[in-house]
């Protein structure tokens, strides 16, 4: 669902701000919509139900906390969420340490192929959070402009 502003209802994200979102705020609905649909974040194929990533011919097994962190930050691409939002979001009223986060962004951005001081998927803004800086894509859509651009995806 998706209420008026362009963001999940019922999720406890708050409202998106549809231009911070470079044009992913359908992308981020549609994740919001069904936590096991597949979906692209800028080169790679994400497949939550399975927890896998596939970055151009390899396939990586990703920790199912890693995924629901990747999860919530696709539900809001181009959004600053705060490191308390995240650990809410996926850990609940689990009470974790400091360094629960840090390790899980880190295994993350492994997994993307990102890097921190140059990042092209995860930028950690200081002292606010993190935000995912790569393009969010329902994976239909993807395979849909492929095959009508010729290709072989």
């Amino acid at each position: 669902m998706v209420d008026a502003e362009g963001g999940p209802t019922g999720s406890g994200f708050g409202v998106l701000n549809v231009s911070e979102t470079r044009e992913s705020g359908a992308a981020a609905a549609y994740i919001g919509e069904d936590a096991d649909t597949a979906f692209r974040v800028g080169d790679c194929l994400v497949f939550p139900s399975i927890c896998r990533l596939k970055r151009g011919e390899e396939t990586l097994k990703l920790e199912p906390r890693v995924m629901q962190v990747l999860q919530f930050l696709a539900r809001q691409p181009g959004v600053v969420v705060s490191r308390g939002d995240l650990e809410a979001g996926v850990w609940g009223d689990r009470v974790v340490g400091y360094e629960a986060l840090g390790r899980t962004v880190a295994q993350l951005r492994k997994a993307l192929g990102d890097d921190s001081k140059q990042p092209q998927f995860v930028e950690t803004i200081p002292k606010r959070g993190y935000r995912l800086i790569a393009q969010v894509n329902p994976l239909e859509q993807t395979l849909d402009s492929n095959r009508r651009s010729g290709g072989n995806e």
